[in-house]
């Protein structure tokens, strides 16, 4: 007889709700995952950001130089060969356009480190048409440092002619435009260091005014000026849109730079999409090819714009950016537009006028007339004006001449040297004067004594005039002055190039 067994029934399966928390990761709290997120983009962002500027910063340097030495110059010839028609051209408005952003230069105070400038002229030319045209050109955006002088400025680009407008007298009437925002800011701000002007500059506007105030620099400009010729190249299809003639002929027969194009654009490319990958590295990938092709072509509107937008990755490395693209063509650059559309064309206006601001107790007494026609040189201009000062100063009575001197040296003495050469041949003639009166001498003789004390304001090279100024110096020699005899009074120097 078999023993019938029973099956034993199987143990039922652990539902998965009922899963021993050991063999499952529980999942992190929503609020950490984000703030660890956080953390970590925060911590590597701004390297990535860098590192994208970096790579499209250099990009955008190679890539403009590729597209300017190349396909640049094959468009400019083929534009400019329709320019046959010639016209002569006057300039009726100058000034120069200094642009600085003072909301970009944060808690700095050298204003002059952020500032450009270029000089912009209003042309009027007459063509085939009935009435004359006017053509605005802005030249040459150089950095505005302290050693920009206004008085020696006659090109605004290479053989491109650039004149400032003239006074009554012939001076010549040097003009700055900058913003009402530049102007606000320079009112409102110390200079950035103390100037021993008596009485010192109030703001870093008035430190700008006295800075580039040159009298006797502006005045032999004017009376050696003569009208400047502007010749204009224009297509006569389109007249309006004339440009200087000098810079129509380089355009035209500038030399091939293909050769630059093909060794420097992939080097660009190469960077350029490098650098895309960094910044759109969290786009699928056909959207990021087409966010990094697109702006290629834009790459002749660059050189304003591209930089601006890389300052939302690195405000600083895009501003070197910006400077390195300004310098990549400095004398190329030539800006035409209608004169209202030109640079600060509508910007506040400083001018700068011989014998007014802190010379007008001196340079501003003596009355100049402008000469019936251009002095040959600087040197005979300086005799010119030399001569005029020491007639009128001949004329004064004792205490107006007193007053004078006392005046020029207190001058010296605050660093106001730049109009004093105008009257030393007037103290040296009232010191040897037997006709003059003691307190007229004794002014006379301190003014010269001051004015051979360093620091002394001697002939450089680069002045105008200089054969004139070393030779008023040297004939110093002979006065009759404690503090001059026996001292030398101006170094042997070369023969002065002939200046015009």
């Amino acid at each position: 007889m078999s023993r019938k067994r029973t099956a034993r029934p199987a143990a039922p399966a652990t539902p998965p709700d009922r899963a021993t928390p050991a063999t499952i990761d529980a999942p992190q709290p929503a609020w950490k995952t984000l703030l660890i997120g956080n953390a970590i983009g925060f911590a590597i962002g701004p390297v990535f950001r860098l590192i994208a500027v970096v790579f499209l910063g250099a990009a955008i340097v190679f890539l403009t130089v590729a597209w300017q030495n190349g396909p640049q110059r094959t468009i400019d010839a083929a534009h400019y060969s329709a320019f046959t028609a010639r016209a002569q051209g006057r300039i009726v408005e100058s000034w120069l356009a200094v642009e600085f952003d003072p909301a970009s230069m944060g808690t700095h105070t050298h204003w002059r480190g952020f500032a450009k400038a270029s000089p912009c002229a209003v042309v009027e030319f007459q063509g085939d048409w009935s009435g004359a045209a006017r053509r605005a050109f802005c030249g040459n955006l150089l950095d505005f440092t302290e050693s920009y002088t206004l008085h020696d400025l006659k090109e605004m680009a290479p053989q491109i002619p650039f004149a400032w407008a003239l006074d009554d007298r012939g001076f010549i009437l040097p003009q700055i435009r900058i913003s009402a925002a530049s102007r606000e800011w320079l009112a409102t701000h110390e200079p950035r260091a103390p100037m021993p002007s008596n009485p010192p500059p109030a703001n870093a506007l008035d430190a700008l005014r006295l800075w580039l105030d040159r009298p006797i620099d502006d005045a032999i400009a004017g009376w050696t000026a003569r009208e400047p010729v502007f010749p204009l190249a224009l297509d006569p299809a389109h007249p309006a849109d004339a440009m200087p003639e000098r810079f129509v002929d380089a355009k035209i027969h500038a030399p091939s730079g293909w050769w630059v194009f093909a060794i420097i654009a992939p080097l660009g490319l190469l960077l350029w999409f490098r650098g895309m990958s960094v910044m759109l590295a969290g786009l699928p990938r056909a959207a990021a090819l087409f966010a990094a092709i697109v702006p290629l072509l834009a790459i002749p509107w660059w050189g304003d714009r591209i930089p601006l937008a890389l300052r939302h990755l690195d405000a600083d490395f895009a501003g070197v950016i910006a400077d390195m693209l300004g310098d990549l063509d400095i004398t190329g650059r030539l800006v035409a537009s209608d004169p209202e559309d030109a640079t600060l064309a509508g910007g506040e206006r400083l001018v700068w006028r011989v014998g007014e601001g802190a010379y007008a107790e001196t340079v501003g007494r003596v009355h100049f007339v402008r000469p019936s026609a251009p002095s040959a040189s600087a040197d005979s201009a300086f005799g010119l004006l030399v001569e005029t000062a020491t007639s009128q100063t001949r004329a004064m009575d004792a205490t107006e001449r007193t007053a004078l001197f006392d005046r020029l040296r207190a001058d010296k003495l605050a660093d106001l040297r730049r109009g004093g050469a105008l009257f030393v041949p007037a103290a040296v003639e009232a010191m040897d004067g037997a006709e003059a009166e003691p307190g007229v001498q004794r002014a006379a003789q301190t003014l010269l004594a001051e004015w051979v004390t360093q620091p002394i304001e001697e002939p450089d090279p680069h002045d105008v005039a200089f054969a004139a100024r070393v030779a008023q110096f040297r004939g110093l020699a002979k006065v009759r002055v404690p503090e001059i005899i026996g001292k030398p009074v101006a170094p042997e120097t070369e023969e002065a190039p002939e200046q015009h």
